[in-house]
């Protein structure tokens, strides 16, 4: 009977788990068998481990397999994907040890006991499913608001060895140092998960700090391009009164030259006043004025280093998409093709932007020429400018998925491609 029931924990269990993994991770592959799959195999090993009836080899195998099967199955990102596995798994555990502990202390049994009496395991084993199926919705609940994906690896790392230290002193205490009826071992675990639901809550506010940090970052380079770029309007259009004050005086330079038949002389001076005109102008404009700022300082950027910088942007209304998100995205991804422009002989750099609307999207593409090997991480692109570790394109994505977007990179030895979908919203 005993087996039977723990044969249904096993089938619980992996139901549980793989509904954490899909609620917590997007999953790699689009095929619903894979998954189907890898839950039956999954709950197949765990109970082939559970009939050699040693709980502590369970106990790994639980920690081991959560996380071989989301890095398998589901794209998550490293350290962090390791941290909500690892304290999933902690609630589990710590709901299973009280489950026995209380059973124990109502019927003033060890804990040795207890886990040696077929009946109270049973009774245990019911009670635990019960409070599992209960309670693991709102774990991954807790888990999904405590975003902590702006921590650093070293915190990540301490986070993960401060879980491991936790858990052996429970196995510690639940297999080898308790003979009580495990009062003590309550009141550990009660610690503990106070103590990780604080560092959670520490990790969280790291995190949002972090965040905070990076958009004021954003808001500061975004005023500069502003300000600079509202300058240099400022001095075109002086210089602009300048050249109209001056036209009189260029008409009549013209007139003798031509009277005097020196049209070459007169077609250069002609085509150097079209220039100083042609300076005069806007590099780019579009309907939205950040996009404009944002724009005009990148075309500058790219005439200092000698960029081909191609533009078509259709007329499209962007202003669903916040000025900070604009800035993001088109700042990141523009600065990002420079940098890798720069990498590269002159002759050869080319940057281009087109942006169009197609069945209520707006669609956004942006090419550029590099000749840099590209290296990822659990899918995650790495900068190649030191210390930036994919930060930029990380905050791409977070503004994409604002706005139900998508985004795509395609690249190859020589060019590198990113593809943005955004929804545009109906108004009601």
């Amino acid at each position: 009977m005993i087996i039977f029931f723990r044969m249904i924990f096993c089938v619980v269990l992996g139901w549980i788990v793989f509904d954490f993994l899909a609620e917590m991770y997007k999953a790699k592959y689009n095929n619903k068998y894979i998954y189907c799959i890898g839950r039956l195999v999954y709950i197949v090993l765990y109970m082939s481990i559970d009939l050699w009836n040693k709980p502590l080899v369970n106990l790994v195998y639980g920690f081991i397999s959560i996380s071989i099967v989301s890095i398998i199955l589901f794209e998550i990102k490293s350290l962090k994907g390791i941290i909500y596995n690892t304290l999933f798994m902690m609630g589990l555990l710590s709901i299973d040890i009280i489950t026995v502990c209380i059973v124990s202390i109502f019927k003033d049994y060890t804990i040795i006991t207890s886990l040696n009496h077929e009946q109270i395991m049973l009774f245990t084993c019911i009670i635990n499913q019960i409070l599992d199926i209960a309670t693991y919705k709102y774990m991954i609940s807790l888990l999904r608001k405590s975003k902590i994906d702006r921590i650093s690896i070293s915190k990540s790392v301490y986070f993960i060895l401060m879980l491991i230290f936790q858990l052996s002193i429970i196995i510690y205490l639940s297999y080898y140092g308790i003979t009580s009826s495990g009062g003590m071992l309550i009141y550990i675990v009660i610690v503990f998960t106070i103590l990780d639901l604080y560092t959670v809550f520490i990790l969280y506010q790291v995190s949002k700090y972090s965040e905070i940090k990076y958009d004021i970052l954003f808001y500061q380079k975004q005023n500069a391009m502003t300000h600079k770029y509202y300058s240099n309007m400022k001095k075109k259009y002086n210089e602009s009164r300048k050249l109209l004050h001056d036209i009189r005086n260029h008409i009549v330079v013209l007139e003798h030259l031509y009277e005097t038949n020196q049209k070459e002389v007169a077609k250069n001076y002609t085509l150097n006043l079209y220039k100083e005109m042609e300076s005069l102008g806007y590099n780019y404009k579009c309907n939205n004025s950040i996009l404009n700022v944002i724009i005009d300082e990148k075309i500058r950027r790219c005439k200092e280093s000698n960029i081909v910088f191609n533009i078509r942007i259709q007329d499209t209304k962007m202003d669903f998409i916040e000025s900070i998100d604009l800035t993001k995205i088109f700042g990141n991804l523009l600065d990002n093709a420079i940098e890798a422009n720069l990498q590269i002989e002159e002759g050869k750099r080319y940057i281009e932007l087109r942006i169009h609307e197609f069945n209520n999207y707006v669609v956004i593409n942006i090419t550029n020429s590099m000749n840099q090997v590209i290296w990822t991480n659990d899918n995650i692109f790495l900068s190649t400018k030191k210390d930036h570790l994919g930060i930029g394109l990380k905050n791409i994505e977070e503004s994409v998925k604002k706005y139900e977007g998508n985004l795509k990179i395609d690249y190859s030895m020589n060019e590198f491609q990113v593809k943005i979908v955004l929804l545009i919203p109906q108004k009601e």
